[in-house]
C-alpha cells in the first residue's frame, strides 16, 4: 500500500544543511497501524509529509529517494488543527467537503449532525465559530474532514499532543 526506500531530505542550500531524513526505508501494508516515535526535530513530520506525497508533489522541495509509492487517496491530520481549516464555522467546514462530494444541500444538515455525533462532539449549535472550540474539539472536526472522503490511508501527526486525557482516549 505504501513504500519508500532510501529517502533523504535535507533542509538548507548546501552540505551544511540540516538532514531530516537519511536512508529511511518503510513499507506499510493495508490495515496496519504504525506509530513513529522519536524526539522533537528528528524528522517524523517530514517523513509523514513524504509518505503522503505532500513532499515533493504539493510542497516542492528537493528530496532524494529510490522508491516512493503513495496511496492515491489519503487523509492528513496536521499537528496544528488551525492550519487545516478554511471556513470559520464548524458546519461550513464540514459542508465544504460535502459539497465536493456533490451531496445535495438539503441532506447536509443531517449528515453534519451524524458526523459530529460519530466523533463525540456535542455542540449547542453546529454553526459555532471554530476558533471558540478547544483543541480537542478542533481535532475532532479535523478527523471528520480528513476521513469523510474515505481515504485509503490516514496520517495523523501528533494528533493527541494538545488534547486532554478524555480526548486522547477517544482519538486513540
Amino acid at each position: 500500500m505504501l513504500r519508500v526506500s532510501n529517502v533523504r531530505k535535507a533542509f538548507g542550500p548546501d552540505e551544511s544543511a540540516y538532514v531530516a531524513l537519511d536512508g529511511i526505508d518503510l513499507h506499510i501494508n493495508e490495515g496496519e497501524i504504525v506509530c513513529l516515535l522519536g524526539p522533537s526535530g528528528c524528522g517524523k513530520s517530514t517523513l509523514l509529509q513524504v509518505l503522503s506525497g505532500l513532499i515533493p508533489h504539493s510542497v516542492e522541495v528537493p528530496m532524494k529517494t529510490e522508491k516512493l509509492e503513495c496511496p492515491p487517496s489519503w487523509g492528513y491530520v496536521f499537528q496544528d488543527p488551525d492550519s487545516q481549516f478554511c471556513m470559520p464555522f464548524v458546519d461550513e467546514e464540514i459542508a465544504f467537503v460535502l459539497e465536493n462530494l456533490a451531496i445535495p444541500r438539503k441532506e447536509m444538515s443531517s449528515i453534519i449532525h451524524k458526523l459530529l455525533q460519530q466523533v463525540g462532539l456535542k455542540l449547542n449549535n453546529v454553526h459555532t465559530n471554530i476558533q471558540s472550540l478547544s483543541g480537542g474539539m478542533k481535532q475532532r472536526v479535523i478527523l471528520i474532514i480528513s476521513t469523510i472522503l474515505d481515504p485509503e490511508f490516514l496520517i495523523a501527526d501528533e494528533i493527541t499532543s494538545a488534547l486532554d486525557v478524555s480526548s486522547q482516549r477517544f482519538v486513540a
